[in-house]
């Protein structure tokens, strides 16, 4: 009996584009997995330089990279994401256990996928026939590859304790650290076309806080590549002075956030299979604003962050409503 018939088969999502500076080393890094009963399928968006090349290129070498595919439809990083999400939906029904994403410049841990897969399959004992999701921490590296000792979660309060904290900010799950299992798959809404504001990430995670269950996984399983060309940076956590600061400089960019996270979250509300209360409230909260939004945030205790300076401007932005006048709030 091979291995592969005792690993439950797990789906791997890549999106790239212009990647052909970093790319092999995190094909490398897939291939050279512990965990064996994988298959990967890449959307690319029209890549100008040699992408598509190195990508033909591993697939001669490897039939576990299963599909190239090319995004003809919007361009941007997640709506590719949601390419190739909707292409393994549609083809290949019922035939992954498991599902992760992965972006083209980072290099995952060898036993990424081992760890994730035993950790969720002890979930799922627990939780049976519950949607869940896995994410773990992210170690910081250079763009050499060189890595570091520092933390993705020593710069921000990635542990996502409630829950629902991430329908109002983005900074908790990362989708390269992702697994989630296929109940959670089969609720996810991906057949109507979801704009590039709406990070691929943040939308599997609103249906896990939603409908199932979300675990963080304290441990570093990808190394996270800082080149000055990423789509997502890193966030930054602010002590008294550097709150000040940010509060009178930085406001416009604090709404600017707020209101393209409210924004995503009005459109994952408005499309996602069937309601609960939880999620007509929060829609009563986000169109509303004012009491209704304050009874909203201390009854799910939502806190998005621990400085006494985003927390004044999360509940100024939200219970004025005034995100609803951004240019940036178009859902």
């Amino acid at each position: 009996m091979k291995i592969n018939d005792l690993q439950p088969k797990v789906a791997i999502m890549m999106a790239t584009y212009n990647g052909q500076k970093y790319l092999d080393k995190q094909i490398d890094s897939i291939l050279n997995q512990t965990y064996h009963n994988w298959e990967l399928f890449i959307s690319d968006d029209k890549s100008k330089d040699e992408t598509l090349e190195i990508l033909k290129k591993y697939q001669k070498k490897d039939s576990r990279i299963k599909k190239i595919i090319v995004n003809n439809g919007v361009h941007g990083p997640f709506t590719n994401f949601y390419n190739i999400m909707r292409f393994v939906k549609k083809n290949y029904k019922d035939e992954f256990k498991y599902f992760c994403y992965c972006d083209q410049d980072d290099i995952w841990e060898k036993s990424k996928i081992e760890f994730q897969v035993k950790k969720i399959k002890g979930f799922e004992k627990k939780f049976i026939d519950t949607p869940i999701l896995c994410y773990s921490d992210l170690r910081l590296m250079d763009k050499n590859g060189q890595k570091s000792n520092k933390l993705l979660s020593s710069f921000t309060h990635i542990k996502l304790e409630n829950p629902y904290n991430i329908f109002f900010s983005h900074r908790y799950v990362w989708g390269t650290t992702i697994i989630h299992n296929e109940a959670l798959w089969d609720l996810m809404n991906i057949d109507i076309r979801i704009p590039n504001s709406v990070s691929h990430d943040n939308y599997i995670g609103k249906y896990a806080a939603a409908f199932g269950k979300i675990f963080y996984l304290d441990k570093a399983l990808v190394n996270y590549r800082r080149h000055g060309d990423n789509v997502s940076g890193v966030p930054h956590g602010y002590n008294f002075y550097r709150g000040l600061l940010r509060a009178f400089t930085k406001f416009p960019t604090v709404l600017e956030n707020h209101s393209k996270t409210y924004g995503s979250t009005l459109f994952f509300i408005r499309n996602v299979p069937y309601k609960n209360k939880l999620l007509d409230e929060l829609e009563i909260a986000l169109t509303t604003g004012g009491i209704r939004a304050e009874r909203f945030v201390k009854e799910y205790s939502i806190c998005t962050a621990k400085d006494i300076f985003n927390q004044i401007a999360f509940k100024l932005i939200l219970y004025s409503g005034m995100y609803k006048y951004s240019k940036d709030f178009r859902i």
